[in-house]
């Protein structure tokens, strides 16, 4: 992936002979009893550790749609349930999401602000009230209260949180 197919036929075919080769490179690394998303909706995520600290990057495509919260809390507990990593020392149990310092999300969360009329947003955007703003954002609310294993250790001591396992968030074997 380090090189980009900058020809005609990518651009203008859509068509480039790296992309068989790519998907190729991807399918192969992938666990072969690992369950993925249906559709176009999913995640995917990468961790690491950054001097004492570890972190985990998450990009996701979560449903569309304002009133289509609940459903999106349930695709992050998914996300969260179904994701694990390999620790770096032979050994050790497999790493969930919530294990993390810190946890990032990334990508189309689709996640919004609640009941705010339009205009009020632009006003608020332009005088930068972001913490007007941010007082209706739906990600803090629902990460704290419906999706806390989303965050990292780190995230939920500084927020007071605790990580809580629901029958919502078990999936079926």
């Amino acid at each position: 992936f380090q090189e980009l197919d900058l020809s005609k036929e990518a651009f203008f075919f859509n068509d480039t002979p790296k992309e068989e080769e790519w998907f190729k490179a991807v399918t192969e690394s992938l666990h072969p009893g690992a369950k993925y998303a249906k559709g176009n909706k999913g995640g995917v995520a990468i961790r690491f550790q950054f001097h004492n600290s570890t972190v985990c990057v998450v990009n996701a495509h979560l449903a569309a749609h304002p009133e289509e919260y609940e459903r999106r809390n349930q695709e992050v507990r998914d996300i969260c349930a179904r994701m694990q990593f390999h620790p770096l020392e032979p050994g050790c149990p497999l790493l969930a999401i919530k294990e993390h310092d810190v946890v990032l999300w990334l990508g189309d969360l689709n996640y919004r602000l609640e009941e705010q009329d339009m205009e009020r947003v632009k006003k608020l955007i332009q005088t930068q009230d972001f913490q007007a703003l941010h007082q209706h954002d739906q990600v803090p609310k629902e990460f704290s209260q419906s999706c806390s294993c989303a965050l990292g250790a780190g995230q939920r001591r500084l927020l007071g949180i605790s990580c809580r396992a629901t029958a919502a968030s078990k999936l079926p074997a």
